[in-house]
């Protein structure tokens, strides 16, 4: 699969508008904004996806299967289930392996109690989206999104739809503490109000710099010249300006913004899990 591809039309790209809603995105979801684009990932996905099966329990609630032989995800820092790259940050259900993303809470599903009473990730009807994926291992991943926004635990112990209370470790590892916390935090949120609010996941404060930086990638993936993406980033009108009186400073920059679009594309993206 060619580098010069994208995941749009001929145009698409060309309209700064249409990339503001990524303003607001936390920092988690930049990583799969720039891995979407990854020519090889897409090509991994079209291998993978004749192995994924969806079962939809619920409108807002799927579990995921995903044979594990058809794709090393390990390469890209998800778990097997594969995510189509066509779904942008608000659509999506990226499952990230532990290994590479702190954020992932670790905990043990347990019998309660309270006879009848239902598993507490699936009582309330929450306003997110929620996915199950069930590993060969039998470890049990359960992720919740919602707009860019997210919480992903790796289950042990009992299944989870079966399950009456989650436990998980008071004392986590030293160098997972804070990540964790605010795991769990974000979590008991959820069960309050039965939402990911955007108020526990504050925008990434690079972001309207990463606009800039998808948008310039968008094109030179399309092919564009340097010039086209000046034009496409700050309009024609202004471009054509800059191109005359200050072409150098301007050529610079779309330089930068595409160079830095392909570190963070081809795995750089990793920064934005720590």
């Amino acid at each position: 699969m060619s580098a010069r591809n994208t995941l749009f039309g001929p145009s698409a790209w060309q309209d700064a508008a249409s990339y503001r809603w990524t303003l607001t995105l936390p920092r988690m979801a930049w990583a799969w904004e720039f891995l979407r684009r990854n020519p090889a990932y897409r090509a991994a996905w079209l291998e993978a996806r004749r192995s994924r099966r969806v079962v939809r329990l619920a409108p807002r609630v799927m579990v995921i299967e995903a044979d594990v032989a058809a794709v090393d995800a390990a390469d890209w820092c998800l778990l097997p289930p594969l995510e189509d790259p066509a779904r942008d940050a608000r659509q999506a259900s990226v499952f990230w392996a532990s290994a590479d993303c702190p954020a992932v809470l670790p905990v043990l599903a347990a019998p309660g109690d309270v006879h009848g009473a239902c598993s507490p990730l699936f009582r309330a009807k929450y306003k997110c989206r929620i996915a199950v994926y069930i590993a060969p291992d039998g470890r049990q991943h359960v992720l919740f999104t919602h707009h860019g926004r997210s919480i992903q635990l790796e289950v042990a112990g009992l299944s989870i739809f079966a399950a009456r209370q989650l436990m998980a470790a008071v004392a986590p590892p030293h160098d997972r503490f804070s990540s964790h916390v605010h795991t769990m935090r974000r979590l008991a949120d959820l069960i309050i109000h039965n939402d990911l609010r955007p108020q526990l996941y504050p925008t990434y404060a690079q972001s309207r710099r990463l606009a800039e930086v998808l948008q310039a990638l968008d094109g030179w993936l399309q092919g564009a010249t340097h010039r086209g993406i000046a034009a496409g980033l700050f309009g024609k009108e202004r471009a054509d300006h800059m191109w005359r009186h200050q072409r150098r400073h301007m050529l610079d920059r779309v330089r930068r913004a595409i160079k830095r679009g392909r570190a963070l594309m081809n795995g750089g993206y990793r920064r934005f899990l720590k």
